[in-house]
């Protein structure tokens, strides 16, 4: 389980900015009488929890079964304008936007995330001189989209996941032990995603810029891959069941594109210029504790753990740090 909020983002350039101005400050034309246009930033907080849920079923020859279910939280509340046209419009922003049919109250979701489901298998080389061993695990399987969508007549709406597509995860670790207590490891993770129709808010002028988007349409989404790679350290039971580990990691998404049923209408190279459908990426430090309860012998082992990630990086994502702590049981039985 983990828990985390900010009030700040980082937008294209890797700058921290307002929580919602993470795809540049809003520019946006209102078909008031006469219209207006005005430009403004957007504040907020948002916070995060999440519990994570796994079950693993160890086999023979190196494989294991892993199901993943996360269970999350998220809010957008304390939204606030901050008007920076010349001249000012006379109304207040969120008046015209109610006005307007937005919806520019605050977001709170509870409920499942993705499902998934991974077949991996890992092989153990104990026949060298210089390292105590070298591990080797391969993995794949499917991404379900059980969590919740993004409302797109709610400004401020999120995904409990990958707002309903399907994926195919890919994922790939290497390790070493060192002195019967260190673990040096290297891990690479993605997901491919298979093109999902949706209705979103798109972009249909190239002037408008940032989160808020008039026109909602029912598009074809062709979601760029999400990867993850790191590298860790792990002091595994130097101290009776004891452990630390520290690591670093860098996640991202490549740019999304969106089709639509007429390309006559909607001019698609406008709607591709949305910010957000291009690229992000995140670095994060993470730090953590377990300790190992089981007996040798035992066929039952109850492990507990505390972490801290800590992110000071990145473009296009909410400047979030994470504290959890992790529960786990070890069971073994025979077939």
């Amino acid at each position: 389980m983990a828990s985390g909020s900010t009030s700040q983002g980082r937008n294209g350039a890797g700058h921290l900015v307002p929580l919602l101005d993470i795809y540049g400050i809003q520019h946006l034309t209102i078909p008031t009488t006469p219209e207006t246009t005005f430009t403004f930033s957007i504040d907020g907080t948002f916070k995060i929890r999440e519990a994570n849920l796994f079950f693993i079923q160890n086999f023979t020859k190196g494989f294991l079964f892993l199901f993943h279910l996360p269970v999350r939280n998220l809010q957008i509340k304390d939204v606030s304008f901050t008007n920076l046209s010349q001249p000012k419009p006379s109304e207040p922003i969120k008046s015209l936007l109610r006005s307007q049919g937005f919806d520019t109250q605050s977001s709170h979701e509870t409920g499942s995330g993705d499902f998934t489901a991974l077949l991996e298998w890992t092989h153990n080389y104990q026949n060298t001189t210089t390292l105590d061993f070298v591990d080797s695990t391969l993995a794949t399987g499917f991404l379900a989209p059980t969590g919740k969508t993004r409302n797109p007549k709610q400004l401020f709406s999120l995904p409990l996941g990958y707002n309903g597509h399907w994926a195919i995860p890919l994922s790939a670790q290497l390790s070493f032990g060192l002195y019967e207590w260190i673990t040096l490891g290297i891990s690479i993770d993605s997901l491919l995603f298979f093109k999902n129709t949706a209705t979103l808010r798109i972009k249909t002028t190239p002037e408008e810029t940032g989160l808020i988007k008039p026109t909602i349409a029912n598009v074809t989404v062709h979601k760029g891959p999400v990867w993850d790679a790191q590298i860790f350290l792990k002091a595994d039971h130097f101290m009776y069941g004891l452990s630390f580990i520290a690591g670093y990691s860098c996640a991202g998404e490549q740019k999304s594109t969106i089709t639509t049923a007429n390309p006559t209408f909607f001019d698609e190279s406008i709607i591709n210029s949305d910010p957000a459908l291009h690229n992000w990426y995140m670095h994060t430090l993470h730090f953590g504790a377990e300790y190992d309860f089981a007996k040798q012998y035992s066929r039952t082992g109850l492990r507990i753990g505390f972490f801290y990630n800590y992110q000071f990086g990145g473009i296009r994502t909410f400047d979030a740090n994470m504290v959890g702590g992790s529960f786990g049981i070890d069971a073994t039985w025979g077939f």
